[in-house]
């Protein structure tokens, strides 16, 4: 979270932009595993990011949480 905050700041004028033309931007990619892992992940990474990840009006802001889940024998075998 504290380097996306940095990265947000750094870029607040690109992301300002990006917005205005309709682009959503997401959580950084969280790690699935078993039972409760991607939420404790995503609990973690908002509760390090702060208000800064839910004020709309902060470079920060996060307005989309996305999955990219896969799976295999890697993961869990009954997938």
């Amino acid at each position: 979270a504290q380097d996306w905050l940095k990265y947000s700041q750094k870029w607040a004028s690109q992301l300002a932009t990006m917005r205005s033309r309709g682009i959503n931007v997401t959580t950084p990619l969280a790690r699935f595993g078993g039972h409760g892992v991607v939420e404790s992940n995503l609990r973690a990474f908002f509760v390090a990011c702060g208000g800064a990840c839910t004020d709309e009006s902060n470079p920060a802001y996060i307005g989309v949480i996305a999955a990219n889940p896969f799976c295999g024998q890697w993961n869990n075998p009954d997938c």
